[in-house]
């Protein structure tokens, strides 16, 4: 038990000290100042220390909006996703920022044929249990994408055979057809061990960091990795929490409890480089805003009620208001980096006029009213396409809906009309399509954006390797695309990230936050 002396009541303690243990007394308190002074150096030195190494040792703390809906990364092929497995799984082969593939755990590949290739696997990778990465592992994972039943990467494997071993480090992997972009989609296949449960809960790859504890939909933590292949200058702990309220995001960053956040509003930007102790990283990435609309039932199934809500959209105010001009303008499902954008289908510009008219016509059968449904986050964006389609005589009701709930009814056709976001960091416009327009794809909207003429040539550009001919049916697809007018791209959004300025970082265009590029200064 420790008894706190007031100053005030030293002159009483003093009282019960004889004359003849002053000398007493005046040595020991000698000794005790002395001593009491080295004790506190070394206190503070101690402090110091720890508070140096401290700093140096602390975790990375980085808040997203959204946690991944699954800890497999075959059933969640999401951006939301892919930013939490870029750090724990690795692929056979990576896409670089020009676009060319450039290899990860393969070191070397060779297409034998166009139905079959050969690839060579890094030696010396390990798997976060002490395991060895070996050919059975890489094999065994291309086709769980392939196979598994839940797994919504499959659509990006339609064309594989079989993948088998080819010795102890290397594999072959055959296909029933050629595809253009077999070796790009295979940066979308995350390598995992072959012995692994029928869905994953705790993620085991070969990446730069090892997930060491999980807490369901609120926060994970993540600890470099010690025997990866690479070196890692990043930092050794990261905790990934997730949080939809962006300014309760700003918040935290703001007061220090944070170091990254990776999504903050556009009329946030000001507000967070007035703060001496932050940065704001802005870039045009992947990421394009689109609203789903329901061709396949209901009010949006007349090509006239889509058409009025196409030509009463003003894409232009969407990007200067909505996300002060932190946009641009869209008109198709990709930027104008990727292969097989069309240069001839531009951005529309507002047509109210013919709006108006075309509401009038689809008036005369049925109520213009409809219900949008949105993500938090996407609150300005919403209001203001409301505002725009009201001026054409198009009645709508907005529902905000949680992301996962959100992007479960999109797949499943359940929504009239969803505003949501695809991100592509393929750079092709092929994967695009195979993924979000093709009817066959679990990753698809269920709300009928392709016809079969759309689905043949989506088809028949996957298997045209001739470049000329497969640019020529990619822009085909483009044009129906927006005919079919079930998919509207509207603006192309900036990645705004809110930095402290004690963390080094470089973003990455595809959107996703790579632990291993973030250090303290």
């Amino acid at each position: 038990m420790e008894v706190a002396v007031q100053p005030s009541q030293w002159g009483a303690a003093l009282a019960f000290i004889s004359d003849e243990d002053v000398t007493y007394w005046g040595q020991f308190m000698n000794k005790f100042v002395a001593t009491s002074m080295c004790v506190s150096l070394m206190v503070v030195c101690g402090i110091c220390g720890v508070t140096a190494a401290s700093a140096e040792d602390a975790p990375l703390r980085v808040v997203m909006p959204n946690a991944p809906r699954s800890m497999d990364p075959h059933i969640d092929p999401t951006q939301v996703g892919d930013t939490v497995f870029c750090n724990i799984y690795e692929t056979l082969v990576d896409v670089n920022l020009e676009g060319q593939v450039v290899g990860e755990l393969a070191t070397q590949w060779e297409r034998l044929s166009d139905t079959e290739w050969w690839f060579d696997l890094r030696q010396g990778v390990f798997f976060h249990d002490g395991s060895k990465l070996t050919s059975e592992d890489v094999a065994a994972s291309i086709m769980r994408s392939r196979n598994h039943p839940q797994s919504e990467s499959r659509v990006l494997l339609e064309t594989v055979e079989d993948a088998r071993i080819d010795g102890p480090h290397a594999i072959r992997v055959k296909l029933n057809g050629p595809d253009a972009v077999f070796l790009k989609k295979l940066s979308q296949v995350s390598i995992v061990p072959r012995s692994g449960p029928d869905v994953i809960v705790e993620p085991i790859g070969t990446g730069p960091y090892r997930v060491i504890s999980v807490e369901d939909g609120e926060s994970m933590t993540f600890k470099a990795f010690a025997k990866y292949w690479r070196p890692n200058a990043g930092v050794q702990k990261v905790i990934l929490s997730f949080n939809e309220d962006r300014d309760d995001a700003l918040a935290q960053l703001q007061s220090g409890a944070v170091d990254i956040v990776s999504s903050i509003a556009p009329e946030s930007v000001a507000e967070v480089e007035r703060n001496t102790d932050l940065w704001v990283d802005s870039s045009i990435g992947s990421l394009v805003y689109f609203l789903a609309l329901n061709a396949g039932e209901g009010l949006m199934s007349d090509p006239i009620v889509r058409e009025a809500v196409d030509c009463a959209l003003d894409r232009q105010q969407l990007a200067k208001e909505s996300f002060l001009s932190y946009a641009r303008p869209a008109g198709q499902l990709v930027n104008d980096s990727a292969y097989g954008y069309a240069p001839d289908v531009g951005a529309p510009s507002r047509n109210l006029a013919r709006a108006k008219a075309l509401t009038a016509v689809a008036s005369l059968e049925q109520e213009v009213r409809f219900t949008l449904e949105y993500k938090a986050g996407d609150e300005e964006i919403a209001s203001l396409m409301l505002r725009q389609l009201a001026e054409a005589g198009i009645k709508v009701d907005l529902e905000l809906v949680q992301w996962n709930e959100l992007l479960s009814r999109l797949l499943a056709g359940e929504v009239e009309a969803a505003l949501f976001t695809w991100r592509s960091d393929l750079t092709d416009v092929g994967f695009t399509y195979d993924f979000i327009v093709h009817s066959a794809s679990p990753s698809a909207p269920g709300t009928a954006p392709a016809t079969p003429e759309s689905d043949r040539l989506i088809v028949a550009s996957r298997t045209m390797l001739d470049p000329e001919l497969r640019l020529g049916l990619l822009h085909s697809v483009t044009e129906r695309v927006a005919q079919r007018r079930a998919l509207l791209p509207l603006v192309w959004s900036m990645d705004l990230y809110g930095v402290r300025r004690d963390i080094s970082w470089e973003p990455n265009p595809s959107g996703t936050v790579v632990f291993s590029k973030a250090s303290r200064r």
